[in-house]
């Protein structure tokens, strides 16, 4: 069971959730400030902690706005983190719509929001995607992220819809150009996650998507989306000359990470046992991965997009695993013209 602790107007608006033993701000009519921890009794009760105690009053939820309200005092949610607002590149528009990509993109679902008829109440509705990026930490950090940007933050984008329509004109995002009207996007980063705003700020609509992914997968994903635009020039191995020999470098887009750069590094000796070894360019290309040095560099990792770039725009000394690149690296290892053929 997730606990968490609702707080709501008189009106039985809700305002924020905190999770059990979470921390609310008191600003009392007079300026004075308490802060204090709360207890999760059920959905509609919980237990305002003494200060350094484990024990306190138990309060219902609309109990407790009553009492707020008629004595002029204001609350709301403490939190460790912040986040901001940043503007996202326009190949990431896709990841605030639904995906019909086979490919993992770390999505775990959205919410999708709604400031109803005043422009000021905050309605909202969850839709998984895959379960499995759910976590209870995720969960925790997606009530921060709603009620930063609902009550803390200074550009508060999910407080009301002139608050959205106001900040959508102000602050850098990217403006969506397939819509029926007007909408904007915004990425927030945390550690672990990645989320994306879709703003309507347009009375009548769904006004806010919030996109929300595991940032390592997505990162990955991204990394094999760019591969995809570049595959045509990758799909051959290429030998590029090193200090010792050669290095070999090819994408392996079957690789468990989502896709890879394979890179191998061989002198000359493996080159010379190689070709005595072998009979045909197939058992010598075998025996150069079997002797020679091999590393990774992983989609999703730092360095993965550079090393495509550099794979695609880098010229090789030779490239396919052919018999011509086969006689090519012999005559570099000194091999001399009658000791190629067997």
């Amino acid at each position: 069971m997730n606990k968490e602790i609702r707080f709501i107007d008189s009106s039985y608006r809700e305002l924020f959730k905190i999770p059990d033993n979470g921390i609310v701000k008191i600003t009392l009519s007079d300026g004075e400030i308490m802060e204090r921890q709360c207890k999760f009794i059920d959905d509609y009760h919980f237990e305002l902690l003494r200060p350094d105690k484990d024990y306190g009053e138990t309060f219902h939820i609309c109990q407790f706005a009553e009492i707020m309200e008629r004595n002029g005092h204001k609350y709301e949610p403490i939190f460790g983190r912040s986040y901001v607002l940043e503007t996202p590149s326009a190949d990431e528009q896709e990841l605030v719509y639904r995906s019909s990509d086979k490919l993992d993109r770390g999505c775990i679902g959205w919410l999708r929001c709604d400031f109803g008829r005043e422009g000021d109440r905050f309605y909202s509705t969850w839709t998984d995607d895959d379960k499995a990026y759910k976590t209870q930490e995720f969960k925790g950090e997606l009530d921060e992220v709603i009620n930063h940007f609902r009550m803390r933050s200074d550009t508060p984008i999910l407080k009301s819809l002139s608050d959205m329509s106001r900040i959508c004109n102000s602050v850098p995002g990217l403006k969506l150009e397939n819509g029926w009207t007007d909408m904007y996007m915004y990425k927030v980063q945390s550690d672990k996650h990645t989320y994306f705003i879709r703003c309507t700020p347009k009375s009548g609509d769904y006004n806010a998507y919030v996109y929300c992914y595991n940032t390592e997968q997505l990162e990955r994903y991204k990394d094999v989306k760019f591969v995809e635009k570049t595959y045509g020039k990758i799909e051959q191995d290429k030998f590029f000359k090193n200090d010792e020999g050669f290095t070999e470098q090819y994408y392996n887009p079957d690789a468990l990470m989502g896709g890879q750069i394979v890179c191998i590094v061989f002198d000359n000796d493996v080159i010379k046992k190689a070709a005595k070894n072998s009979r045909s360019a197939s058992e010598f290309f075998g025996d150069i991965e079997s002797m020679g040095y091999e590393y990774f560099i992983d989609a999703g990792t730092p360095g993965f997009r550079d090393s495509v770039k550099s794979l695609v725009e880098r010229e090789a000394v030779f490239e396919g695993l052919t018999k011509k690149t086969m006689d090519g690296l012999k005559k570099e290892a000194g091999i001399k013209p009658h000791e190629m053929e067997r």
